[in-house]
C-alpha cells in the first residue's frame, strides 16, 4: 500500500513521506519524515478546544490529502485525531500531515461487512453493512473537525449499540432505503410493525435479545443537545456578527460530512469548494474585521509552494495577497503577534478522557 501512495507527491498532498524499508536483526523497519506532534496532543496539551479560524486550515489541507487518495482509488479507513500531524508547528503554525495507512484499502477490494475505522469515526453504512467508499473518510473528517471545535467526542466510544443510538438521536434515523438494503440492520432496527415498511431504533433489551452482547452505555457531554446547530452555538465564545456568519457556514459543511448517506456526502472536490473552505462569505468582511484578518493569515499556509495550485482557490490566494500588501503597508512598530486562541468549553477532564480512549480495541460490541 506504501508503494501505491508512494505515486503521489507527499508535498503537494499533505501526506508523510515514506523514505525507505529496510531489515534490521530480520525485523522489518519502515523510515518516514520526522513530524511534530498530533493533533490530539497538541489539544491535550494546551487544553483548549480549536477555533474555527484554526480548524479551517486543517480541513483544507485534509480535503486536498482525502481528494489525492481518491484519485489513485484508496481508503483511509483510519481518519482520527492521532493520525493527522503537525509539520512543524512553531515555524509552520497548522502544517498538517496525514500519516498512517496500515489500515488503508484499494476502493475496488472492499466487501460489503468489512469493519473499518474505529468506533467514535465509524460510518453508518460500515455499522449498517452497506457499501463502502472513499466517503467513509469524509464521514471522519466530520467527526474530527466537530471534535476539535468542542474538545470532546461527537460520538461516544463506547459501543456499537450506542454510538448508533447517538447518531440517530443527533444527526438522524438513516432512510428507510438504507435499512432496507443493510446486511447488518436488524442488529439495531426493528420493523415498527410485522409487515411494516417503517423502521424504528432497538430498545437495549430488544437489541441485548437479537445480539446476545450487553452494550456499554456511557453518557456525552453533548447528549443534552438535539442538534449540531444548536450544540456548536451554545459553545460559541466569539458572539460577533461576522463569527456567526462563519459558524453558520461551518455547520452547513459540518451537515454534509456528516450526510448519512453516503452517496449524497459532500466529496473533497466538492468540499474544497465549500464557502467555510473559500471564505466567500467573509469577503465583504475583509477590510473591517480583524476576526476575517486572522482568518486569512492562517489559511496562507495552504497557498505556499507545496499546495497544488488547482486546490487553493483563487480568491484565496488574492485575499492572502492583500493581506500581506496591508500588513506591509501598515508597518507597525509592534511585532507581528499569532491570534489570541479562545478558551472553549468542556474543561479539560474531557479532552484527558478523549485521550485515554484511543487505543482501545474497535470490535467492541
Amino acid at each position: 500500500m506504501l508503494e501505491i501512495i508512494r505515486k503521489l507527491d507527499p508535498e503537494k498532498n499533505n501526506l508523510i513521506s515514506f523514505i525507505d524499508n529496510f531489515f534490521f536483526r530480520d525485523v522489518s523497519c519502515l523510515a518516514f519524515e520526522m513530524l511534530d506532534q498530533s493533533l490530539l496532543d497538541f489539544l491535550i496539551n494546551r487544553q483548549k478546544a480549536y477555533r474555527l479560524n484554526e480548524i479551517r486550515p486543517i480541513t483544507q489541507q485534509l480535503l486536498v490529502a482525502l481528494k489525492a487518495l481518491k484519485s489513485i482509488g484508496v481508503i483511509h479507513s483510519d481518519l482520527k485525531h492521532d493520525n493527522i500531524m503537525f509539520v512543524n508547528h512553531q515555524n509552520q503554525p497548522f502544517r498538517i500531515k496525514l500519516i498512517d495507512f496500515g489500515e488503508a484499502i484499494p476502493t475496488s477490494e472492499v466487501e460489503i461487512g468489512t469493519e473499518k475505522q474505529p468506533l467514535p469515526y465509524r460510518t453508518p453504512e460500515v455499522y449498517l453493512g452497506l457499501p463502502i467508499s472513499e466517503a467513509i473518510d469524509m464521514w471522519s473528517l466530520g467527526c474530527i473537525i466537530a471534535e476539535m471545535y468542542f474538545a470532546a467526542w461527537l460520538f461516544p466510544d463506547s459501543s456499537k449499540y450506542c454510538i448508533m443510538k447517538v447518531i440517530c438521536h443527533r444527526i438522524g434515523q438513516p432512510g428507510d432505503h438504507l435499512l432496507n438494503a443493510g446486511k447488518f440492520t436488524s442488529n439495531y432496527f426493528i420493523r415498527e410493525l410485522k409487515n411494516s415498511p417503517e423502521w424504528r431504533f432497538k430498545t437495549l433489551e430488544e437489541y441485548k435479545e437479537g445480539t446476545g452482547v450487553e452494550p456499554d452505555i456511557s453518557e456525552c457531554v453533548l447528549d443534552q443537545y438535539s442538534s449540531l446547530d444548536e450544540a456548536i452555538e451554545d459553545y460559541a465564545e466569539e458572539k460577533g456578527r461576522v463569527e456567526l456568519k462563519d459558524r453558520m457556514v461551518f455547520v452547513q459543511l459540518l451537515k454534509r460530512l456528516l450526510n448519512l448517506d453516503a452517496n449524497s456526502r459532500i466529496t473533497p472536490e466538492q468540499a474544497l469548494t465549500h464557502s467555510f473552505v473559500t471564505m466567500d462569505h467573509l469577503e465583504e468582511d475583509l477590510d473591517c474585521s480583524p476576526y476575517v484578518a486572522d482568518a486569512v493569515r492562517w489559511m496562507t499556509i495552504c497557498r505556499l509552494d507545496h499546495s497544488d495550485s488547482s486546490d487553493v482557490p483563487e480568491k484565496l490566494t488574492e485575499r492572502a495577497t492583500q493581506f500581506k500588501s496591508r500588513e506591509v503597508q501598515r508597518h507597525t512598530a509592534s511585532p507581528h503577534r499569532i491570534p489570541t486562541m479562545v478558551l472553549q468549553p468542556p474543561s479539560h477532564l474531557l479532552i484527558r478522557a478523549m485521550s485515554t480512549k484511543r487505543a482501545q480495541d474497535y470490535q467492541r460490541g
